[in-house]
């Protein structure tokens, strides 16, 4: 009886997170009582909004696509922070939140599917590699090593 009550509740934790990462259409709604790192993703938002950046200034440029509303995106963040100070210079970092009107675009953009969406593009803003889900630093690592990056 333990057993099954331990599945149980493993496939509903389960199917909840799922649901919970899964992409929308529609705009999140707004909570007073859900704080949101605001700072983070207003400097992200901006880099994002500047004028392109020309062909070859960066060796990668990672494009993030996710929401400050969803669990693993959030969970991104610092990897992403620490990254782009790590490898400043080489590694352009943009966060794209899809669940709002600005960030929408983009997720029709890239075709994304579900959240976080990472698109690695080559100095020419060719897409090079694609994850769904969370994306851990080292696996990050690896995939811009491949594109002349020296991992520190």
């Amino acid at each position: 009886m333990k057993k099954q009550a331990v599945l149980i509740f493993a496939v509903i934790a389960g199917a909840a997170f799922l649901a919970a990462c899964k992409g929308k259409t529609e705009a999140p709604r707004q909570s007073a009582d859900a704080p949101v790192p605001v700072s983070l993703m207003a400097e992200k938002k901006e880099a994002a909004a500047r004028s392109a950046v020309k062909k070859g200034e960066y060796k990668v440029t990672l494009v993030e696509l996710g929401s400050v509303r969803c669990v693993p995106c959030r969970m991104m963040m610092p990897i992403l922070d620490e990254l782009e100070k790590e490898y400043e210079g080489e590694l352009r970092i943009v966060f794209h939140d899809v669940w709002t009107q600005e960030g929408r675009p983009y997720a029709e953009k890239y075709g994304i599917r579900g959240i976080p969406t990472q698109v690695f593009l080559d100095s020419d803003g060719k897409e090079f590699f694609r994850n769904v889900g969370f994306f851990p630093k080292d696996r990050i690592l690896e995939v811009i090593k491949t594109k002349g990056i020296r991992i520190k």
